[in-house]
């Protein structure tokens, strides 16, 4: 329906398992401008976004979940040196304020570095 050839080429290659409605759901996650929420019970999901981040940008994402005592400082030095990064088991009691991040609303700082809001702090971010 939605997919043609070339995206279900696409996704075999990233490792998504050949199922219709995981295709159409794939493409409509990477076309969504904002970070798409997954409810992913069989780490279906998971799987396919990190082969998809080594097999395109040769490199992995640091895995977080909300309980990880250093889920903070991992999440802002990956906002700083530029690492993609997916976190995992956030439940609806998530209480981070992460809208500035997650849609990369970033200013410019007089010294022409890109700024993002991060909690009650700005932080210089990889552009």
């Amino acid at each position: 329906f939605l997919c043609d050839e070339y995206h279900i080429y696409q996704f075999r290659r990233e490792e998504l398992p050949a199922d219709d409605y995981l295709h159409q759901s794939a493409l409509i996650c990477s076309r969504s401008k904002p970070w798409p929420l997954l409810i992913d019970p069989n780490n279906v999901a998971i799987r396919w976004i990190l082969a998809k981040e080594k097999l395109h940008a040769g490199r992995s994402i640091r895995l977080l979940r909300v309980a990880d005592l250093q889920f903070i400082s991992i999440l802002q030095e990956c906002l700083v040196h530029g690492g993609s990064v997916l976190i995992q088991d956030v439940d609806e009691d998530f209480s981070l304020n992460l809208s500035d991040v997650l849609l990369f609303r970033t200013r410019t700082a007089r010294d022409k570095s890109a700024r993002v809001k991060f909690g009650s702090s700005e932080i210089e971010c990889h552009p």
